[in-house]
């Protein structure tokens, strides 16, 4: 798909997403209002709008939030207590790696809790451990159960705690009826994981919290003008550190090759203006006869990485997911350079690298990456350079030392546990006494169409469209459930206005 056709998609994106939020305001019935924001939520996160925020969303989730009277909140709150709220834990991806290493590094004098709103896997190993050492309790919240009954629940539940900590999903509402209400006091902060996309929650965060500084978006483009800084949380805890050869002996690896690893979900791998990894990767593999290049994420079902392995002479293995817990880190500490996903780029796989002592090189992109990694030698500022160092890391001992101690000293002097702690203590000191819900007045959000959209548009093309289409069509049916058992003429208007302008696909 070119660019222009992208522009023209997102274009007609913007204007599907705006009639949702008018026809939002022409229905009485709160369930069909809910249905309907919660359509415009994911369709907007997942689809590609040039949107970053919707303050008209924020407005009615909280004003929904105020409708709702809590009469069991807890008056006062244990000291020295924290709870991260989860929409869902993973056993792969940084974004459960975050809540564990934050939880971690916590002072030995918190008690770090965590909810899982909506669970669609058990809770990971190392969650729970981190948990269970500082004291804590995960809390598992039905995932099918009602949004608003949710949302109460965890509303009492927070009020017993000294800080509240949000690490929930893009599209996921709960957490903003839960605060949007002064009702609840305790200070709510939100940890901005998915910094590249559109999510909901400004309304109710006291402080967002970015985990990289060169972040206009957040300040630009959500409007949130005072954002704080800490680094992604760093940790040694659960590394599983191994020699090259012994990693190799367990993954059936033949000791004799030098071994790429990139890791990353499918997506983070889809071309960009006719642009991927994979030719970059063979050019590296020419250069360098005697490598392999594992692929941590994607599998050999994709046309694009079977393709790959064969065009490679079988030495491109995409391996499909890996168990963090287990196997991950033999492949890890099998590598003699570990690649950033592109052109969407990773963070935490980065830090696993280096706590292995591995080096690693990125190449630029539109989207951000963790300060120490672009402020380092390792990232390239073109494909070019990104070959050279790749070829000269993998034929030179010295070469891969120089590259990998440049990028670590960065990598500690931001995110070692002490300066994280540091850090953070001086996060804490920010944070109010008293909860606030911001309240929008100006209905016109930021909006533009640049390259960062486009690239973002393509990573989440082929991620949601399946899933878009059955969210659609559930919510479409739950709304014609609905509009037959009430006043079919006046309420069968806004569905053909719904189907006509949504069922698209």
């Amino acid at each position: 798909m070119d660019n222009k056709t992208i522009i023209q998609k997102i274009k007609k994106n913007k204007t599907k997403f705006d009639n949702l939020l008018k026809l939002l305001e022409h229905i009485d019935n709160v369930d069909e209002k809910l249905t309907i924001a919660q359509t415009a939520l994911s369709f907007t996160t997942f689809n590609g709008t040039g949107y970053f925020t919707s303050n008209k969303l924020e407005n009615f989730y909280c004003n929904y939030a105020k409708t709702l009277k809590s009469k069991d909140l807890y008056t006062k709150y244990d000291k020295n207590t924290v709870l991260h709220i989860m929409t869902e834990a993973y056993n792969t991806g940084g974004h459960t790696r975050v809540v564990e290493r934050w939880i971690q590094l916590a002072p030995d004098n918190e008690k770090h809790s965590v909810v899982i709103l909506s669970p669609s896997c058990p809770a990971p190993f190392f969650l729970k451990k981190a948990v269970q050492n500082k004291h804590g309790e995960v809390f598992i919240y039905d995932r099918d159960e009602d949004i608003t009954s949710k949302a109460l629940k965890l509303r009492k539940l927070a009020s017993k705690f000294q800080y509240i900590i949000l690490h929930v999903h893009m599209d996921d509402p709960t957490a903003v009826i839960a605060f949007g209400t002064e009702e609840f006091t305790r200070p709510v902060l939100f940890f901005n994981h998915a910094s590249h996309m559109f999510w909901i929650g400004k309304s109710i965060a006291d402080i967002v919290i970015d985990f990289i500084t060169a972040q206009d978006i957040t300040t630009k483009r959500r409007g949130i003008s005072t954002p704080s800084f800490l680094p992604i949380p760093d940790t040694k805890i659960n590394i599983n550190t191994k020699s090259k050869e012994e990693a190799k002996k367990i993954l059936g690896i033949p000791l004799n090759k030098k071994i790429i690893l990139t890791v990353g979900s499918k997506n983070k791998y889809n071309p960009f203006n006719g642009k991927s990894l994979i030719p970059i990767i063979k050019q590296i593999l020419d250069k360098s006869p005697d490598t392999l290049c594992y692929v941590i994420g994607p599998d050999m079902k994709s046309s694009m990485w079977e393709k790959a392995y064969k065009s490679s002479n079988n030495r491109i293995i995409a391996t499909g997911n890996v168990d963090y817990d287990k196997e991950y880190f033999d492949y890890v500490n099998s590598a003699d350079l570990l690649l950033d996903s592109w052109p969407v780029g990773g963070g935490t796989t980065i830090v696993d690298a280096l706590h292995c002592k591995i080096p690693v090189l990125s190449l630029k992109t539109y989207l951000n990456t963790c300060d120490f990694v672009y402020k380092s030698d390792c990232y390239c500022q073109n494909t070019d350079e990104f070959i050279k160092k790749a070829v000269s890391i993998l034929s030179n001992k010295e070469e891969a030392k120089k590259y990998f101690n440049n990028i670590n000293e960065l990598f500690v002097s931001e995110t070692s546990n002490e300066n994280w702690l540091k850090k953070l203590n001086i996060l804490y000191k920010k944070i109010p006494e008293k909860h606030t819900v911001r309240h929008f007045t100006d209905m016109t959000d930021y909006h533009e169409i640049n390259e960062y959209n486009i690239l973002l548009f393509s990573f989440l093309y082929k991620k949601h469209k399946k899933m878009k289409l059955l969210k659609l069509l559930y919510n479409l049916m739950s709304y014609y459930l609905n509009v037959l058992a009430k006043n079919k003429e006046k309420r069968l208007k806004y569905l053909k206005n719904l189907l006509k302008n949504y069922l698209y696909i």
